[in-house]
């Protein structure tokens, strides 16, 4: 019986390496993308910049955007691969002294995030004087949508209707 030579087996090993980013360019899945970033070094360099490209945080994300942003913050070689920012979620029952506390990791996001491009921060107690001061310095950013009531803080005075 004739048995045809198969053809070789191609592996990514001997993928020409120029055409990794546009491969992996094609990767919505953010499972996906951290996947990548474990198959070896080079994956990882050209992973790593797609992972972090889009930021999107929902409701569901409550509970990992203290993590989120501290790890941004520590990790500015991280956060400036961000050029998509959505902020949409924002815990509203935090005590004086926890808002403070976020609200001065938010700021130093926002101030880590060189290179944004699109904000979006939409959640009502998240907008203050000191991150409106950040965003102002995102020399970058194209699309702001900001959508949020302040909350109010010590700079504000009796009679400014927040008392």
């Amino acid at each position: 019986m004739f048995h045809p030579p198969s053809a070789p087996r191609a592996d990514f090993s001997s993928l020409p390496l120029d055409l990794l980013p546009t491969i992996l360019a094609h990767l919505t899945n953010r499972q996906d993308l951290r996947a990548c970033t474990l198959v070896s070094r080079t994956w990882k360099r050209t992973a790593t910049p797609l992972l972090y490209r889009w930021i999107r945080m929902f409701g569901k994300d409550l509970n990992i955007l203290p993590a989120l942003f501290a790890m941004l913050a520590r990790t500015p070689q991280l956060a400036g691969l961000v050029k998509v920012l959505e902020v949409r979620v924002y815990k509203k029952s935090y005590k004086l002294v926890e808002r403070i506390e976020m609200n001065a990791l938010a700021v130093s996001v926002l101030e880590a995030c060189t290179n944004v491009e699109s904000l979006t921060w939409t959640r009502i107690g998240s907008v203050t004087d000191d991150t409106m001061d950040a965003i102002a310095k995102l020399t970058k950013l194209k699309h702001l949508e900001l959508n949020g009531e302040p909350i109010p803080s010590f700079k504000m005075l009796p009679g400014d209707g927040y008392f």
